[in-house]
């Protein structure tokens, strides 16, 4: 005698005596689903529709967790006996049969007529919950990976808004680089052609004050003559590092952290500054760009001398040459 049998036999007697009872009995269910005492007093067929409910809660839809509960309460059947049983059509147990072999809850026989075997519900449990662990694990893989094309999606999306912007006279550049130095959080870095004049007549040097001011690390290079050794000295006094490049002959360039810059094309501008004189300059927020003349910048400071040195040599030289200077008093208020 099976321990089925006997545990049926245990409770039929429990309840009136019975000596025989129907196979298909919608009253019946084993206590293995739960304590005895936790369902008195409450109908068998309730209890049937709690435990179907609650393991609905480990992924079965209602009729695969039906058709489950019935292979728990009457053994191993075919498919044929549970599609009269269950009042549905084959089809539709042999679907919900391969879901629950699938998740684990079930296996069948090799017979000719196989039939459909459930496993005991402790372990079909806990082969659900190893499958939704499988199946957590795949997840997380699929969202790193989404997360990750998101990313490069929307990195990929920044780059196609960065812009390029065309300057074309004296008054939008000196605005234009002003705005640059004074939007800087981090770092402001620059070199200037000897004939891009406008920075070496000292027409930034309130904004650079100001952004030192605020912790901005302020790094220029400049070809520091004696036209333009008193202003250098100036920058240095107000807390930009500054370096001297002998005979520098490369782009003009502003770079602010990393990100936006302006670069000159075409450098020469007359002494006597007017805000409609033309000029050819580059503004960009593209990294990319931004990266390369930071790396311009970097080759041409580390080949770059003391500042400090060179604007003594250069005042002791020719001092007649500070007169020259005086000029670029004027322009002091275009940029500053």
């Amino acid at each position: 005698m099976t321990h089925r049998t006997q545990e049926i036999r245990r409770l039929d007697a429990t309840e009136g005596g019975k000596k025989e009872m129907d196979s298909e009995r919608d009253d019946f269910i084993p206590n293995v689903f739960s304590a005895p005492s936790a369902h008195r007093g409450i109908p068998r067929t309730n209890v049937t529709d709690s435990i179907i409910k609650m393991i609905d809660d480990f992924g079965l839809n209602e009729k695969e967790a039906q058709l489950y509960v019935h292979l728990l309460r009457y053994g191993p059947k075919r498919a044929g006996d549970l599609a009269r049983s269950l009042k549905t059509y084959r089809e539709d147990v042999y679907r919900r049969c391969a879901r629950l072999i699938d998740i684990g809850v079930a296996t069948k026989t090799s017979e000719v007529l196989s039939r459909y075997v459930p496993v005991e519900l402790d372990g079909a449990l806990n082969n659900v919950l190893l499958a939704h662990k499988h199946e957590l694990r795949r997840l997380q893989r699929v969202k790193q990976k989404v997360v990750e094309d998101d990313s490069i999606t929307l990195l990929r999306r920044e780059n196609e808004h960065n812009s390029f912007k065309l300057i074309k006279n004296v008054g939008e550049l000196v605005t234009t680089i002003s705005q640059l130095i004074n939007s800087a959080e981090a770092s402001i870095i620059f070199v200037a052609h000897p004939r891009f004049n406008l920075i070496s007549m000292g027409g930034f040097q309130n904004h650079l004050r100001c952004a030192v001011a605020r912790d901005v690390r302020a790094r220029g290079v400049l070809d520091i003559s004696p036209r333009n050794a008193l202003v250098a000295s100036e920058y240095l006094s107000c807390g930009v590092e500054l370096r001297h490049k002998d005979h520098y002959s490369g782009m003009t360039m502003v770079i602010a952290d990393g990100k936006r810059s302006i670069s000159v094309i075409y450098p020469y501008l007359k002494n006597a500054l007017s805000l409609d004189e033309n000029v050819a300059a580059l503004w960009s927020d593209n990294v990319a760009q931004a990266e390369f003349l930071t790396s311009a910048f970097k080759m041409t400071w580390t080949q770059a001398t003391n500042a400090e040195e060179r604007i003594d040599q250069q005042l002791q030289l020719d001092r007649h040459h500070e007169s020259s200077l005086e000029p670029a008093d004027e322009t002091l208020s275009i940029g500053g």
